[in-house]
């Protein structure tokens, strides 16, 4: 069945408050809700994804805390501390079946945030994720969420499986039960 594509309503910005921190966000179209958490470069750069998502969903795009001219808070030292941030965002807002989708960095905390919790998820999309590949395979592979592919993702993780660095932080049993696991969804 194809989306129905209609005339996001105009974006407009929103100022939210969990616990001490108010937190700017963008707020777009309508229907089921996604939460897109952006990545190092910033909120701009996920501009043309959140047009695109607002002809069919109703978008809330954040701006972590410490970016966007905002000081980093006390209590922030490492990359959980934003996805636990996020399950109290979700809460406060009592946002459920939410469509998670999160770039580079975004992605990072996306898939952390799904590790602790998917009580509140629809679904989870990671984009160029960065981070500890591990975590996300673990989670993965506990069925944490569901993984779409195509063949050849398959080809670009297989190729990129033999590098040094990545099998360093991949322990061989694990990519190759991931490389098969991918390539039966791909076939699918």
């Amino acid at each position: 069945m194809e989306p129905t594509h209609t005339k996001a309503a105009e974006p407009s910005f929103d100022t939210i408050t969990i616990g001490s921190h108010r937190a700017p966000v963008l707020r777009a179209g309508s229907g089921p809700t996604a939460l897109l958490l952006h990545g190092e470069e910033g909120f701009d750069a996920l501009r043309p994804v959140i047009a695109r998502l607002a002809a069919t969903h109703s978008v809330i795009a954040p701006i972590h805390p410490g970016f966007g001219g905002d000081p980093a808070p006390d209590w922030l030292d490492r990359v959980s501390d934003v996805a636990m941030y996020y399950l109290d965002f979700l809460d406060a807002l009592d946002l459920r079946e939410v469509h998670l989708a999160g770039a580079s960095m975004g992605g990072w905390i996306a898939a952390e945030l799904a590790t602790r919790s998917t009580d509140r998820l629809a679904s989870l999309a990671l984009i160029a994720p960065a981070g500890k590949p591990a975590a996300i395979i673990d989670a993965w592979l506990d069925g944490k969420f569901t993984l779409l592919t195509c063949a050849t993702h398959v080809d670009e993780l297989r190729s990129t499986l033999h590098k040094p660095r990545v099998a360093d932080l991949i322990k061989p049993y694990k990519a190759g039960r991931l490389v098969n696991q991918i390539k039966k969804l791909a076939e699918d």
